[in-house]
């Protein structure tokens, strides 16, 4: 990604691990900050050779232990190559010894743009693995909502059958692009999923647009509508990340018969 917005370029740790586990590590010689003011961790530098086309350049490259991005190209590296983001033809340009390279954009997002309901991609952000026989919460990242009080989740359900796996409609928050979705394993076998998997879309709903029946209960209907434990444990653990008048909403839900 090249953003010039950022001072400088950055990797993260998991990405610098697998592309170049034995890189000699530099201390860093400056801090640094985020646009909204918050301290950027970072680990130290590296020096990577960058390939734009077959043109490749040593550059120095900061270790970010939080970033959601594999590899940041910022204003040192865009300064350095005469770099001309040029959005009308969907491309960028350098300035090289043997004369200009160009490739095109690749879109962050690929998400449907046309899609009428606003449906988002949301991925996998580690590589995971589920024991047999658990349920097991995943850290997921939408790149297209930044922060969310509610989105609606619906799991891609070609991923669901291939796997043997299920992966429940879910009420979310998200919070800076992350959100924690909760994968059920119910075979005897490990399930191994890499990261970037897509997991299924999400929609953002007002909370004022969401609505639920409640219904009157007596003595009698609620005596012959007890949940077992264990699928009440499961509810539970499905809707902890939400917020508490959100968990009563979805807990009348899935208590009607």
């Amino acid at each position: 990604m090249i953003d010039s917005g950022s001072d400088d370029s950055f990797i993260s740790h998991e990405t610098l691990s697998k592309i170049y586990p034995q890189a000699i590590i530099h201390v860093a010689d400056k801090t640094f900050q985020s646009m909204n003011g918050t301290q950027v961790d970072v680990t130290g530098y590296v020096i990577l050779t960058v390939d734009f086309d077959k043109y490749l350049s040593d550059e120095i490259i900061y270790i970010s232990t939080r970033t959601n991005i594999d590899l940041l190209l910022g204003q040192t590296w865009i300064k350095k190559h005469l770099a001309i983001l040029n959005c009308k033809d969907q491309c960028i340009t350098i300035t090289t010894n043997n004369g200009s390279k160009s490739i095109p954009y690749i879109s962050t997002y690929d998400d449907n743009i046309n899609d009428p309901c606003q449906q988002y991609n949301i991925r996998l952000v580690h590589d995971v693995t589920i024991k047999p026989r658990t349920i097991q919460p995943v850290d997921t990242l939408c790149s297209s909502i930044l922060n969310a009080d509610t989105v609606l989740f619906l799991p891609r359900q070609q991923l669901q059958e291939d796997l043997s796996i299920l992966i429940p409609n879910s009420l979310l928050n998200i919070y800076h692009h992350r959100t924690t979705l909760y994968i059920v394993n119910h075979t005897d076998d490990d399930c191994k999923l890499n990261k970037n998997s897509k997991l299924g879309k999400i929609r953002h709903v007002p909370l004022t647009n969401l609505c639920c029946s409640i219904n009157e209960l007596n003595e009698s209907t609620q005596s012959d509508s007890i949940i077992p434990t264990n699928i009440l444990q499961d509810i539970n653990l499905l809707i902890q990340h939400l917020k508490p008048e959100q968990q009563q909403m979805i807990r009348s839900i899935l208590s009607q018969e």
